[in-house]
């Protein structure tokens, strides 16, 4: 099960849950910018493990038509497109922490240093740019 802060608008429907998720061996990012969606793929499901250079993915949705008794009925997928960014994790005695986070460029609105693990609660909503953003732990 994952723990991490749940951000998300009253204003829009953009919420994003960060922290490692085990049952995926990831971690999610953002871009603050435009709300594009990222994530890092690490090689062992309980944690990223020291000095490992983990590369950025695009990930997105796409919606499948059904072929079959109902042919317009949506499924859908996820696609993960590498991004050719890197960072690297390293274990120091206050815990794990990803090196080069602050470089990443979004691929989507080109904004550099702005595709994040985490977001400021108040922050505006990188979907909507009208709301502001709230957490919760979960």
């Amino acid at each position: 099960m994952s723990h991490g802060h749940l951000f998300f608008c009253a204003g829009c429907d953009f919420q994003f849950l960060s922290g490692y998720h085990p049952e995926h061996s990831r971690t999610d990012a953002v871009c603050s910018a435009c709300a594009a969606r990222y994530v890092l793929p690490t090689r062992d499901s309980l944690a990223p493990t020291n000095d490992e250079l983990i590369e950025l993915h695009e990930s997105r949705v796409e919606t499948i038509k059904r072929r079959g008794r109902r042919k317009n009925e949506p499924i859908y997928r996820y696609v993960e497109n590498p991004t050719g960014q890197k960072i690297l994790m390293i274990a120091s005695k206050s815990g794990r922490q990803y090196l080069g986070v602050e470089e990443f460029s979004c691929t989507t609105c080109g904004s550099v240093g702005s595709v994040v693990l985490e977001l400021p609660s108040g922050a505006p909503c990188p979907k909507c740019k009208s709301g502001n953003l709230k957490d919760e732990w979960v």
